[in-house]
């Protein structure tokens, strides 16, 4: 999942209840701001990650199948 960075804790609060509620759903790899200084990280990303892979560099937006002239302007972290 890669909610939008402007709400990450809604939705990493809506994959947790995912995953408690049905017995399919075992897991979660979600693409987020790599930025521990937020109240998400401590609250409700910690608690329950399995894994937490931070990513090299940042991330490269794409234009029509080719890579693009601009990154991300944040490191991102890949959460399961």
């Amino acid at each position: 999942m890669n909610p939008p960075y402007s709400d990450v804790a809604t939705f990493m609060a809506r994959a947790r209840e995912c995953t408690e509620t049905n017995p399919l759903l075992e897991v979660v790899v979600s693409l987020i701001p790599a930025d521990v200084a937020t109240a998400v990280w401590p609250n409700q990303i910690l608690p329950v990650a399995t894994e937490i892979r931070f990513l090299t560099g940042r991330l490269r937006y794409w234009d029509q199948g080719k890579p693009g002239k601009y990154t991300a302007r944040f490191s991102s972290a890949l959460v399961i």
